[in-house]
């Protein structure tokens, strides 16, 4: 990490949802090797962190749909997607280390906070406010409003022009390589908070700071 503060000032953070706000990836993953089990072996983590983390429902459906053979269409696989997050709302899906605490300090600097996740808007919004931090972000750009799935920039470019401020006053945090070079191809900064892969130093090379929690992210901001 630079034991420095990020110069232009940061004026707006963009943050991803699963596996960087939200613990969610490991449920994710297990939906999907629920969901493939009966039509061969089963996703495995790799597979997940390659091809589905920080991608959109829509396009992972039709990916193993296709992989696998499945008899069922994009709508049926996100059906029972949703019913998986209907029933993970109940128990809950907790914060990552440090996030409320970033959150909060991020609102006492008056820095705008923007979500910018391949989530559904209502799954998203319903898992903020389970988590009681909802009314934290300004604004935020989700499956519905962009067209090309990460590594493409378009989900950081919606957010940064929401955001109202220059790119350069952006700070995109991401914990997935998809998400970092996403970013980076929008031209903007990004901080790497890993969740289930380190990135390969080809990707952290694309990243202004790897850091082990968002608790470290505040001290560059």
């Amino acid at each position: 990490m630079e034991d420095k503060v990020i110069r232009p000032a940061v004026r707006a953070v963009i943050f991803d949802l699963d596996g960087l706000l939200i613990n969610s990836e490991v449920y994710t993953l297990a939906f999907y090797q629920k969901l493939t089990a009966p039509y061969g072996s089963p996703v495995t983590r790799d597979f997940f962190i390659a091809h589905l983390s920080g991608h959109t429902a829509d396009s992972n459906a039709a990916l193993l749909i296709g992989r696998y053979h499945m008899p069922l269409t994009v709508q049926d696989v996100l059906s029972l997607q949703e019913a998986n997050d209907a029933q993970n709302l109940i128990t809950g899906i907790p914060l990552k280390k440090g996030a409320r605490e970033l959150l909060a300090y991020l609102r006492s600097r008056q820095i705008r906070i923007l979500l910018a996740t391949s989530s559904w808007r209502s799954r998203a919004e319903k898992f903020l406010e389970k988590n009681g931090v909802l009314d934290y972000f300004d604004d935020m750009v989700c499956s519905e409003d962009f067209e090309n799935s990460k590594p493409a920039p378009d989900v950081f470019l919606a957010a940064q022009a929401k955001s109202g401020e220059a790119k350069e006053n952006c700070l995109v945090l991401e914990d997935s390589e998809a998400g970092v070079q996403a970013a980076h191809n929008a031209g903007i900064r990004v901080i790497c908070v890993p969740d289930m892969k380190k990135p390969t130093p080809e990707t952290a090379a694309l990243a202004y700071a790897v850091l082990p929690d968002l608790n470290a992210a505040a001290a560059l901001i």
